[in-house]
C-alpha cells in the first residue's frame, strides 16, 4: 500500500508566458509598465488557483504594478490554456500552468496550438503533494479501512475531480488499480466546488493538495487518510 501510494503524482504549478518568445532587443524596455494578467484554467479555490493568488500578491507588491487573477475555465484546463497561447507575446498574459496543462491535456485531445512552442516556461513555484481525504461521515480512518469498505461494496462510493484527465482525476484511477477497488468518478469544473460538495456530503474522497485540503483537516471538516509523498506532510 504504501509503495503504490508513493508512485502517485505531485501537484506542481509553473508560471509560463504565452507566445513565441521576441528576439532579445539592445537595451530592454522597462517592464512591467501596466498590470500583468495570470490565467488560471481552473475554478477559484482550488490549489493551483490559491498558489496564483499568493503569487500575484508578493510579484504585485515587487512590481509595483497589479497582478490580476483570471480564471478561465473548462476542459480540464485547456480553455485557460489556449487562450494564453493566442494572447499576444508581450509578457503580459501568462499562464499558471500545471501537469495537466503541460502533460496530460496534450496526451489526450487534439489541441490548436502547440504545447511545446506556444508558451515559454518562466519559473516552477509549487510543488505540493496530494492528501487523500475523506468526507468525515465515511468511516474509514486509514487507506486499508477504506480499501475493505469498498470492496464489499464496489460502486457505493463516489470520489470528485477537479475535472475529466485532471492529476486528481488520474491519481484516484491509479489508486483503484494499485489497490482493486471501484469507485465512481464524479468530475468538477475545478478544485474549488469538488472541495465544497466533499465537504457538504455530496461525495465521498477526493485528492487534493495539501495546500486547499490541510485547513479543512485541522478543524475536522475534512479527514487525511494517507498523502502522496514518500514522507509525513507536516502540514
Amino acid at each position: 500500500m504504501r509503495r503504490a501510494l508513493a508512485l502517485l503524482p505531485l501537484a506542481a504549478a509553473a508560471l509560463l508566458c504565452g507566445g513565441a518568445p521576441r528576439p532579445a532587443a539592445a537595451q530592454p524596455a522597462p517592464w512591467p509598465t501596466r498590470p500583468v494578467t495570470f490565467v488560471v484554467p481552473f475554478a477559484p479555490g482550488g490549489g493551483t488557483d490559491i498558489a496564483a493568488r499568493l503569487l500575484a500578491t508578493r510579484l504585485g507588491q515587487k512590481w509595483g504594478q497589479s497582478v490580476v487573477v483570471d480564471n478561465r475555465t473548462g476542459a480540464g484546463g485547456l480553455v485557460g490554456a489556449e487562450a494564453v497561447a493566442k494572447a499576444r507575446p508581450d509578457g503580459y498574459t501568462m499562464l499558471i500552468g500545471n501537469v495537466g496543462t503541460q502533460s496530460i491535456n496534450p496526451s489526450l485531445y487534439k489541441l490548436s496550438y502547440d504545447a511545446d512552442k506556444a508558451f515559454a516556461p518562466i519559473s516552477l513555484f509549487a510543488e505540493l503533494p496530494f492528501a487523500f481525504v475523506v468526507n468525515p461521515s465515511i468511516p474509514a480512518k486509514t487507506p486499508k479501512e477504506l480499501i475493505a469498505l469498498a470492496k464489499a461494496a464496489p460502486d457505493k462510493y463516489t470520489y470528485a475531480s477537479s475535472g475529466n484527465g485532471g492529476s486528481p482525476h488520474l491519481t484516484a484511477e491509479i489508486f483503484q488499480q494499485a489497490t482493486g477497488v471501484k469507485f465512481v468518478h464524479v468530475p468538477y469544473k475545478g478544485g474549488g466546488p469538488a472541495m465544497a460538495d466533499l465537504m457538504a456530503g455530496h461525495v465521498d474522497m477526493l485528492f487534493a493538495s495539501i495546500l486547499e485540503t490541510s485547513g479543512y483537516v485541522k478543524t475536522g471538516k475534512l479527514r487525511a487518510l494517507a498523502v502522496t509523498s514518500a514522507q509525513r506532510s507536516p502540514a
